[in-house]
């Protein structure tokens, strides 16, 4: 790491490490992205892209403990953890929604984005997602 000033070493050794974490269970997802635009007439209109795939890895987080109640009855939802290389670009908010598309055909909606950083600058994305059923 010559030529590198201190931060900068701490910086990549950071992104090194969460890129081990990631190869320790890799896996790659599709990423749907769907964003709401002004449809100009008082209402939205849904624009769809899938982007990647993008190398992660997946983890159970448990279930949440607030139970959600429906017509089908009352379940506890299961959380899902996702760790991202620093550059990834995965969102989640009132007007862009993300759903991450598993091998397996499993799909986890992203409900909270958490960039990780050190001194300002980007390390690692963590992902909160939920199981879509």
């Amino acid at each position: 790491m010559a030529g590198l000033t201190h931060g900068q070493a701490v910086l990549e050794s950071l992104r090194r490490q969460n890129a081990a974490l990631i190869d320790q269970d890799p896996v790659d997802v599709m990423v749907e992205r769907t964003v709401w635009r002004d449809d100009g007439a008082g209402g939205r209109a849904a624009e769809e892209t899938t982007l990647g795939p993008y190398r992660c890895r997946v983890f159970y987080r448990g279930q949440q403990y607030d139970e959600r109640t429906t017509e089908a009855g009352a379940w506890r939802e299961d959380e899902w953890g996702v760790t991202f290389p620093w550059d990834v670009d995965v969102r989640a908010g009132d007007m862009e929604a993300d759903v991450l598309v598993l091998p397996d055909g499993r799909r986890l909606r992203v409900r909270a984005v958490i960039p990780r950083t050190w001194a300002g600058e980007r390390f690692a994305v963590h992902a909160i997602c939920d199981l879509v059923r």
